[in-house]
């Protein structure tokens, strides 16, 4: 089974029909590896999660981050640093 796990361009794997354009981009990935993966750090990433900067969900004991909210974090860390209350969109 060939699964790109890179951290931004997650693929689910091509179904048994063999038709690659089948691909479709998995919106979530476990928080600290995706983060790991954008160059944040561990601390980093919980941290941006608990201040509401980053959208994370849990299934069963592992937290996980969509990947829109990855994405968008720096323009919300700007928003933050100029005093705009406004985290998630």
């Amino acid at each position: 089974m060939n699964c790109d796990t890179s951290a931004g361009n997650l693929l689910a794997p091509a179904p048994q029909s063999g038709n690659p354009l089948l691909l479709a981009r998995v919106p979530y990935g476990p928080l600290v590896e995706t983060c790991a993966g954008y160059g944040i750090k561990r601390t980093r990433a919980h941290e941006y999660a608990k201040s509401g900067l980053l959208a994370t969900f849990t299934m069963g004991r592992k937290r996980y981050v969509y990947l829109s909210s990855l994405d968008s974090l720096p323009e919300r860390i700007a928003a933050a640093s100029q005093g705009n209350t406004a985290v998630m969109p």
